[in-house]
């Protein structure tokens, strides 16, 4: 018997958790993305960035941390200012 098979032996039917960004296959990306590629996040506006020539076409977004997101993408949360 091979070390992983004896491992697979041992461990079967264990539920586990672990974080994503330890993952390896598939990329940590990728797994957010099917996970969680459809949630909305909420944050407050900070800027707004131009793309050559087309004006505002990024926003900065602050959540835990800034976030740049196209301008097109963002919804106005009903609860919040303005």
């Amino acid at each position: 018997m091979t070390l992983s098979q004896f491992l697979l032996v041992c461990f079967a039917g264990w539920i586990n958790h672990h974080r994503i960004q330890d993952a390896r296959v598939p990329e940590p990306e990728e797994i957010l993305a099917a996970l969680h590629g459809n949630d909305c996040l909420e944050g407050s506006i900070a800027d707004f960035t131009d793309s050559g020539d087309k004006s505002a076409a990024f926003a900065m977004v602050e959540f835990e941390q800034p976030v740049v997101v196209p301008t097109e993408a963002l919804k106005r949360t009903v609860e919040g200012r303005g």
